[in-house]
């Protein structure tokens, strides 16, 4: 998947995001969830008074 993923992001500027998620057989809502910004788990659980 990760493989994929990467494709795309390579491909994304030169082709556009449809095209290059359909060349990998990719959804675009698997796209949005590998690509989205992603917070571990200690800085999410974290106490705000605990850091």
């Amino acid at each position: 998947m990760e493989a994929k993923v990467a494709l795309v992001s390579g491909t994304r500027e030169a082709y556009g995001l449809g095209p290059s998620l359909r060349a990998v057989e990719l959804a675009r809502s698997t796209w949005h969830h590998h690509t989205r910004t992603r917070v571990g788990y200690a800085e999410k659980y974290a106490h705000p008074g605990r850091r």
